[in-house]
């Protein structure tokens, strides 16, 4: 990842509503998913940020109003589910599955292809 993009990274990082260690950014067809992880030994997804092509501002999603059906630094798998309860203050209902530099999102029953960029070893 070049520096600029490390910057901006750092600095958008820094307005999550959680204290971020290790963040995994997904991208792609207008798409961005920052997938923020918390935790030493064990790490866990601590929540995720998300915004659309239409997308004024990103929305945030604690990790408590998602379920984390799979996450593994070490393999790079994630699977996160969210539905949205109906309220506007968050994303539309999506799913965010990922293995290796490759990630799939569904929002509103379709599917974009998303690159992946896993934070850490």
């Amino acid at each position: 990842m070049n520096k600029l993009l490390q910057t901006a990274l750092l600095v958008t990082l820094s307005a999550l509503p959680v204290a971020a260690g290790p963040v995994h950014l997904f991208q792609g067809e207008g798409y961005t998913v920052r997938v923020a992880v918390q935790g030493d030994r064990s790490q866990y997804v601590s929540g995720v940020e998300f915004s659309g092509p239409k997308d004024a501002k990103p929305f945030f999603v604690d990790a408590a109003e998602c379920t984390t059906v799979t996450f593994d630094p070490a393999t790079r798998d994630l699977f996160i589910l969210f539905v949205n309860p109906g309220a506007p203050r968050y994303p539309p209902t999506f799913t965010l599955v990922a293995h290796g530099d490759k990630a799939t999102l569904t929002v509103h029953d379709r599917l974009f292809h998303l690159r992946a960029t896993w934070s850490g070893p």
